[in-house]
Order: C-alpha cells, then sequence, then structure tokens
C-alpha cells in the first residue's frame, strides 16, 4: 500500500512500495500508457493528410485524444498512488488542469462551439494555469519550504519577459482590443506559471522535467498567438504548436511522477 515517509530537502516527497500494485505495477501502467500517448501523436501526423494552406497534415480527432490520455494518466495516478497521501491534493489539480486542457484544446479546434472560441480558449487554459502554479507550489511545500525571495524574483523576472515576448511575438496593433489584452495578460499568466516552476526546479533540483515542460507550454503559446494574432502561417505551424504543447504537458505530468519517485 502507499505509504509517506517524513519529508526532507531534496528528498523523494513519498515512496510507494514496490511489491504491490500501487509500486511497480502502476508505474508499468503509466508508462504504458504514455507510449500510448506518444505513438497516437506520431500516427496522427502520420496518417493524416496535408491540409490546402500547409499549415497542418494530422488527423484532428486522434491528435486531441492524447490531451484526454494524459488526462486520463493524471487521474490514475492520484486513484492508484497519490490519493490518501499528502501528495493527493496537488496531483487533483494537476489532473483537474489537464481535463480542462482537453477541453480547451476542444474549443480551440472547434469541436466544442463557444461565443468566441479565442476568449474562450483563454478563459480555459487561463483556469489551467491558475491550477497548475497552485499545484506546484504545494508539490514545493511538500518537499520542503518554499524559497519565498527566490519565488517572488522568478515571478518578477518572468512576467517582465513574458509581457516583452508577448510584444515581440503576438502583439497586433489591429487586433480587437479586448482580444489583444487578453493575449497578453494570458502569456503573463502562462510565463507565471513558467515562474512557480523554474523556482521549483531551482530549489528541488529533481523537478528540472518541470521547468522543461512549463516553458514548453509557453513556446507553444507565443508560437499559436503568432500564428493566430499574426497570421504567420508558415508550413505545419499547427503541428509544431501541437507537439510543443503536449510534450510539454507531459513532461509536467511526469516531473511530479519522477519528483516523487513514482517513476
Amino acid at each position: 500500500m502507499a505509504c509517506t515517509r517524513p519529508f526532507m530537502h531534496n528528498q523523494p516527497i513519498m515512496m510507494i512500495s514496490d511489491d504491490s500494485i500501487l509500486g511497480f505495477g502502476v508505474v508499468r501502467l503509466l508508462q504504458a500508457l504514455t507510449a500510448i500517448f506518444a505513438l497516437s501523436n506520431i500516427a496522427a501526423i502520420v496518417f493524416g493528410k496535408t491540409s490546402a494552406d500547409r499549415t497542418s497534415r494530422a488527423i484532428p480527432w486522434l491528435q486531441r485524444s492524447t490531451s484526454a490520455q494524459l488526462a486520463v494518466i493524471s487521474w490514475l495516478f492520484w486513484i492508484f498512488s497519490a490519493r490518501g497521501t499528502p501528495l493527493s491534493l496537488a496531483v487533483v489539480l494537476l489532473a483537474t488542469g489537464m481535463s480542462i486542457s482537453f477541453i480547451a484544446d476542444l474549443i480551440m479546434a472547434g469541436m466544442i462551439q463557444v461565443p468566441n472560441r479565442l476568449i474562450g480558449g483563454i478563459v480555459a487554459f487561463g483556469l489551467v494555469h491558475a491550477l497548475y502554479i497552485t499545484a506546484y507550489l504545494g508539490v514545493w511545500r511538500l518537499a520542503g519550504d518554499i524559497d519565498r525571495p527566490m519565488l517572488l524574483g522568478s515571478l518578477l523576472a518572468w512576467a517582465i519577459l513574458g509581457f516583452m515576448l508577448w510584444g515581440a511575438c503576438v502583439r497586433n496593433p489591429n487586433a480587437p482590443r479586448t482580444l489583444s489584452v487578453g493575449a497578453a495578460l494570458y502569456t503573463v499568466l502562462v510565463a507565471s506559471m513558467v515562474a512557480v516552476a523554474t523556482a521549483v526546479a531551482f530549489s528541488q533540483h529533481r523537478f528540472r522535467l518541470l521547468a522543461a515542460g512549463a516553458l514548453l507550454f509557453l513556446i507553444s503559446d507565443l508560437l499559436l498567438g503568432n500564428h493566430i494574432f499574426r497570421k504567420r502561417n508558415w508550413p505545419y505551424v499547427s503541428e509544431v504548436v501541437w507537439l510543443t504543447y503536449i510534450t510539454g504537458q507531459c513532461c509536467i505530468l511526469w516531473a511530479v511522477l519522477r519528483g516523487c519517485e513514482i517513476g
């Protein structure tokens, strides 16, 4: 059964016994599902058809299904490993964020109809980042004392950088003001998520994959914003946006699993 041990700086948050399905078995299950996730992303592109404008190729439903697969993996991690442990709330927040991400992906793809697709996507993904930030802080608190000066310094630096990146990559003076302001605030929020992940990684080195995943998420959003607001339709831009995003999501998920010595 799952068990916990005293928290020490840069030491595992929790351990899972190797002789139960909550240990070795669940690791193999999550690894197998992650392999299916990777193969699904590859198959979506390989068996897809290049669009007329050459901006995309993947099979839409298969590609979007991989976002749902990550949500399933995160909830299975909670059910089999984290539930009933001090890590439970953080994993629930992470799994909820992964689930809302799937809904946001469907909104952005037009598979779920809302009055304004971009505003709907910004709001949904904004909630995701708020959940991730809260989950990161929860994991950091369990792993050791939160270094507040490091956290505040990282937040300030990344917020400024995020605003600058929005101006350099996304801002379009001709875009509707509501969308432009929403995109700017959203970019700063994503940068803040990266800031917290970076601070956690610097404080607890085993969470370096978390910072990498968060950064990939930011890069994906900047590429998407550049594509939407500045109409940069270079070949297969949609696939680059998706692969950086979904790889970032996978890194975020496995950073928590690995950081807790589950993988």
